[in-house]
């Protein structure tokens, strides 16, 4: 009974009757096959893998950095169709490089591809969170397109990450406006108005919002402070 054993034939009948010492059931001994293929695998095998890995990886990244080139260039053409399909090419290839993105996002903004824009720029921002060109642009266009609550997250975003930034604080407060909130929106422009007292969007965000809380008089007031700012 058990399972059967590996022995030596054909020796001495002496030398057969003598233990060795070391006996493998052929269950024993597959395993210690599949553990030497192992120890292989890892010894050799695995860097051989890795190395070949990481050759197809930096080709990857040149191919999309020579399509990422080609689409800059179609860009600054003004010729966006071209641009976009060179910079989706670049990002099927690298798709961890946020200037490719921000590309794709552009073009995008330029040919009123909204929808796409809205996600190039949030791919952008996920993976460079102070892109602060891409951040003002997605707040634009989703107040352009009604939604001033997720433009109000990204604009949060932007002035906790740069409170100096005039042009974010403007469109927080354009933000706030625009979801019935006017005296924050007011308290946004005259932020920017006590570093830049003759800031024109700034004037006008706080003359909108004392308009709109009803308070004339102040509203009055911006508006003048405004047309002061207006080159004759």
């Amino acid at each position: 009974s058990g399972s059967p054993q590996i022995r030596t034939h054909g020796m001495p009948a002496d030398m057969a009757a003598k233990p060795t010492g070391v006996e493998l059931t052929l269950g024993q001994y597959g395993r210690l096959g599949s553990l030497l293929v192992l120890t292989w695998l890892v010894a050799v095998a695995g860097p051989l893998v890795a190395g070949r890995a990481s050759v197809y990886a930096r080709q990857g990244v040149d191919r999309a950095d020579g399509f990422r080139r080609s689409a800059d260039r179609f860009l600054a053409q003004g010729a966006y169709d071209r641009a976009r399909i060179q910079y989706l090419n670049a990002v099927q290839r690298n798709p961890a490089d946020a200037r490719t993105h921000w590309g794709v996002a552009q073009c995008a903004l330029k040919l009123k591809h909204n929808r796409e824009a809205k996600e190039a720029l949030g791919r952008t921002l996920a993976l460079e969170a102070t892109h602060a060109e891409a951040r003002t642009a997605l707040v634009d266009l989703l107040l352009a397109m009604g939604s001033p609550d997720q433009a109000l997250t990204h604009a949060m975003r932007g002035v906790q990450l740069d409170s100096a930034d005039a042009g974010m604080r403007i469109r927080l407060g354009e933000c706030q406006r625009r979801l019935g909130r006017s005296a924050l929106a007011r308290q946004e422009a005259e932020a920017v108005l006590g570093q830049e007292p003759a800031n024109g969007e700034a004037l006008l965000l706080a003359a909108t919002a004392a308009a709109d809380a009803q308070d004339l008089t102040a509203a009055k007031s911006f508006v003048e402070r405004l047309i002061q700012t207006v080159p004759a």
